[in-house]
């Protein structure tokens, strides 16, 4: 994992949750993501998250909540690295993961791993 950072407040810009009408590209740009990785994380096809990007439609409740959750990880992510490691930490084989990525944790559906991860990160207990 990259390098571990001190915790900073809620209120720094970096770490920031994305507004609700932020659009899925801020979204996608925020994690430094691209179209390919952002449809995995979301668990959309990549022709779907390029329509998203493409129109000025909302997108349906269900991708609106997937990306809030989304967001939430990058901010938490935020407190342990810098956000242009994001990125490369998401396609990373990962041996605490058992050499899995986090992005392959996500689309099998066990992003509580990462959720793990960070808090023991965070608290430096096990959860």
């Amino acid at each position: 994992m990259p390098t571990a950072r001190t915790a900073r407040s809620s209120s720094s810009p970096r770490t920031s949750t994305i507004s609700a009408g932020s659009s899925p590209r801020e979204i996608r740009a925020a994690l430094g993501l691209t179209q390919a990785q952002m449809s995995r994380l979301l668990g959309i096809s990549a022709r779907k998250m390029s329509s998203l990007e493409s129109s000025d439609a909302s997108p349906k409740s269900d991708t609106r909540r997937r990306l809030t959750e989304v967001d939430r990880l990058r901010q938490a992510l935020c407190e342990l690295m810098a956000p242009a490691d994001l990125a490369a930490w998401f396609d990373a084989p990962n041996p605490g993961f058992d050499g899995s990525t986090p992005l392959q944790l996500v689309e099998r559906g066990e992003i509580d791993r990462l959720w793990q991860m960070i808090h023991v990160v965070r608290t430096g207990e096990p959860g």
